[in-house]
Parts: structure tokens; sequence; C-alpha cells
């Protein structure tokens, strides 16, 4: 190794050793993070007369999220040994935090790059009704040798899938190791709430990406059990294109005696 120009990916490597200050490490990633996501928007989101064009006109949210990950947020989530990712959806923060040196595994109901005829045959007893009607309406992929993968679904718009994303509901947490678990733009359905129980039994830490109540993310039940019950440790700026109201929180589960049953 050049130790007068490391690579990024040779400096990540050396972080946990602490072989570099922290001083210096992070001057170096921040000279190389990847985030393609920030591209695509440039691409298509454009300044009108009446001010940014609405994403909801464009294809962009077909290619990435609607929420894209900081700097601040990548130099954060790249330090954890292993994270799990429920809601993947087409797994872009997953395949961002890996590319930059992360180790993050994604899972979803509803795996865009997963032909119908592979889905477990308990599929539609174990989704939600909201990703059945999903799976009615998706491409169906079936060239998917290698990520980012990108395609032309059934109206020939251009969609693409960046990781390989593992078919898995919320139980999941339950059966990994992972310390942390990553919620991206959650739906506003009953499971977030199971999901947030389920982490308390396992002592996970909670990495989310939203909206704060009121907003489009989560159940209002939901926050209120973050705010009362869980410990806000770190927050990190999350590039929100349509609103600039989302945001990175890192949390830690309560301990002892918590009831849900009594919010």
């Amino acid at each position: 190794m050049d130790s007068d120009n490391p690579s990024v990916e040779e400096v990540r490597k050396k972080l946990r050793t602490e072989y570099y200050t922290p001083s210096e490490s992070v001057s170096l990633i921040e000279q190389e993070l990847y985030n393609p996501g920030i591209e695509i928007y440039k691409e298509d989101h454009s300044w009108t007369d009446s001010g940014w064009s609405n994403i909801s006109d464009t294809e962009i949210l077909l290619k990435c999220p609607e929420y894209l990950p900081s700097d601040q947020g990548l130099n954060h989530l790249t330090r954890i040994d292993q994270i799990v990712e429920i809601g993947a959806g087409n797994g872009y923060w997953s395949h961002v935090i890996n590319e930059n040196g992360g180790c993050c595994l994604p899972t979803d109901i509803n795996p865009e790059d997963v032909p119908y005829d592979e889905l477990p045959d308990d599929y539609y007893e174990t989704s939600s009704p909201a990703s059945q009607s999903l799976n009615v309406e998706r491409p169906f992929y079936d060239n998917c040798d290698s990520y980012p993968c990108e395609f032309l679904s059934r109206d020939d718009k251009s969609s693409i899938v960046w990781s390989e994303v593992k078919f898995a509901n919320h139980n999941y947490v339950s059966e990994t190791d992972a310390e942390y678990i990553l919620l991206c733009h959650p739906v506003k359905f009953d499971w977030v709430e199971d999901l947030l129980d389920l982490m308390i039994e396992q002592e996970q830490k909670l990495i989310l990406i939203a909206q704060w109540e009121p907003g489009p993310d989560a159940t209002p039940q939901f926050f209120l059990r973050l705010d009362r019950n869980w410990s806000l440790k770190r927050d990190f700026p999350v590039i929100d294109w349509s609103s600039m109201h989302a945001h990175g929180y890192v949390f830690e589960p309560p301990k002892n005696n918590y009831d849900s049953e009594s919010l």
C-alpha cells in the first residue's frame, strides 16, 4: 500500500485498527464516496419556472429511493460491523453502504428481481396486502447475473435493481445476529410497530431513515414508542429531494420492564 496516497478501500480496512487517525480517515474517505443516486437526481430533476420539477413526474423513483444517504451518514454506517436492512426495496442503501466498505444485508417481502415462479409457496400468506398489489404490477426480471442491474419495465421505463435482495419479512430480525437494523422510508403498516418489539427482544439498535411524525413514514404509534422509550444516540443528515424533512437516526432499545401495551 502506498502510505502517502492510500485508496479509500485501504483506508476503510484500516479504520477499525486505528491505523489512521480519525481526522485522516474522514478526510480521505470523503473524497471519493460512492453515491450514484445523486447523479441520477441531477439528470432527471430540474428547476422550472414554478420551482423544482415534481419527482412523481419523472422516472427517478424507478431507479433510486426518495431518500439518499449523505456523506456524513455513509461515514457512520460503513463503520458498523453488520447491518440488516428491512424493507430494502431495490437495495440502493445496502448497495451504497457495501460499495463504500460497509456490510449491509438487504431484505424485503417483495424482492424486485425475484421471478414470480421463484417466490416461496406461502408468499401470499406472509406478505402484506400492499405487497400483493405491488407484485401484480412488478416487472418480470429474469436476467440479474450481477448488480446493479438495469431493466426496461413493461411500459418501457428504465428501472434499476441495485442489490440481490433476500426474501424475508420483518421477523427476520429474530434470525440474525446483526446488532443494527436499517429501516429506510418505512411504510405506514402495523408491522413496523411489531418490528420494534422484536428488536427489543434481540437488543438490536435501530437505524431509521425517515421524516418524523406527522409525515409519510411509519405510524404515529411507531414514533410515539421511539420518542418515549428508545434512546437517540446519533443523528445525521439525509438527502431528501422532495421536502428536505427526512433525517437519519440511530436509536438504542429500552431496557428493563418495557411494556408496549402501556402506551
